[in-house]
């Protein structure tokens, strides 16, 4: 036989739980809910050393205080992060190495380089030896265009 009662503490009106008489949660567009850290672990797969330390540096979302010692995070920013997280894992290198290291062999010009560096993405699963090569590649190109240059 099932039990039909409310919980204990429950409000009840003719035996029913009082939830069953409210009118459903409206939520605003794109309001998914929120997560609290079992559920923001699930979505993510980030371990929560990893999630604060990522949080602390600007690069996952931050959470939304749900009491004085309770906080949760919106589901659809998760989502989006997570989306994202897969957008610039598919996103296509825009040279190859060789194209790389035959560029860098090119630079004479520091702008230019620094130009090449900023949204530089080497592929993923490249070999040992082409990150040496793509390596040898701008140390010499650095050295060309600082040259001469004092540091201090």
């Amino acid at each position: 036989m099932q039990n039909d009662k409310p919980k204990s503490g429950a409000l009840v009106i003719d035996g029913r739980p009082l939830s069953e008489f409210l009118p459903p949660r409206q939520q605003g567009p794109g309001h998914k809910g929120i997560a609290r850290e079992a559920q923001r672990y699930e979505l993510t797969g980030v371990p929560t050393g990893t999630w604060y330390d990522l949080q602390n540096a600007g690069l996952a979302p931050k959470p939304i205080h749900l009491g004085p010692r309770s906080v949760g995070w919106l589901i659809s920013e998760l989502e989006e992060w997570v989306e994202a997280r897969k957008a610039e894992r598919d996103r296509k290198p825009a040279m190859t190495i060789d194209e790389l290291v035959e560029t860098f062999a090119t630079i004479n010009d520091r702008a230019e380089l620094i130009a090449l560096l900023a949204p530089l993405r080497l592929p993923h699963g490249v070999s040992e030896h082409d990150k040496a090569r793509v390596g040898e590649a701008l140390t010499a190109a650095a050295a060309r265009c600082w040259k001469g240059r004092v540091s201090g």
